[in-house]
């Protein structure tokens, strides 16, 4: 009887010993469950994070190189400018001069020659030339400062003009005029370090004892 009692008791003790065993593996396991899944999540709330600081990163790049609406105006602005016009683009004539108190008011045309819109803005050089060689006598002209000063656009085919005032060489002294017969003018439009020659029949004075030449700004004809 003792014999078999204990048969029973370590048989019973076998049977409780396996089933904590399967208890403790079934709950490991049932843990380890969620904590895949959480793992699972967290990883993907990280790869949607990233993602979502790389595109903001990403936005926030190309912002930075895209060009602003004033750098754009400010472009714009820029190009719609005209350049200068060159004096190889222009045709120079004389106008119909004007006579009062001893000088000559002697308007120069302008005509855009060329294909593109170009602007003058100021007064011209101007000065009187003499001889086969084309020298320079007397003065370059003095600036009539009375006169305001406006850009001249000229698209092609369009005029502009200014006046110069011509002091007649008979007002002065002739030994210290020392008059002489002028072949014309020659002319540096505004910006321009191009001369233009203009035909004149006018009597100079040679020397630069005096002012004979004024000229006003480029004015639209």
């Amino acid at each position: 009887m003792r014999t078999t009692r204990a048969i029973q008791i370590a048989s019973i003790a076998i049977l409780g010993l396996g089933a904590a065993g399967c208890s403790t593996a079934g709950s490991s396991g049932h843990a380890g469950s969620p904590s895949g899944g959480s793992g699972s999540q967290a990883t993907g709330q990280s790869n949607a994070s990233q993602s979502s600081v790389s595109g903001a990163s990403g936005t926030s790049t190309s912002a930075s190189k895209a060009p602003t609406a004033g750098s754009q105006d400010q472009s714009q602005a820029a190009g719609s400018t005209a350049p200068i016009c060159a004096a190889v683009n222009l045709t120079f004539a004389a106008g119909q001069p004007d006579g009062a108190a001893g000088s000559t008011y002697q308007p120069v045309v302008l005509t855009n020659k060329g294909t593109a819109t170009c602007t003058l803005t100021g007064f011209p050089g101007v000065s009187f030339v003499a001889g086969d060689d084309g020298h320079q006598v007397g003065n370059a002209a003095d600036k009539d400062k009375s006169k305001s000063v406006t850009a001249v656009t000229l698209a092609p085919g369009a005029k502009a003009q200014f006046v110069v005032r011509i002091a007649q060489a008979g007002n002065y002294d002739p030994s210290s005029c020392q008059p002489v017969a002028a072949r014309g003018l020659r002319i540096y439009t505004p910006g321009e370090t191009h001369s233009a020659f203009l035909p004149l029949d006018v009597q100079a004075c040679s020397t630069t004892a005096q002012n004979q030449l004024t000229t006003g700004p480029v004015t639209a004809s």
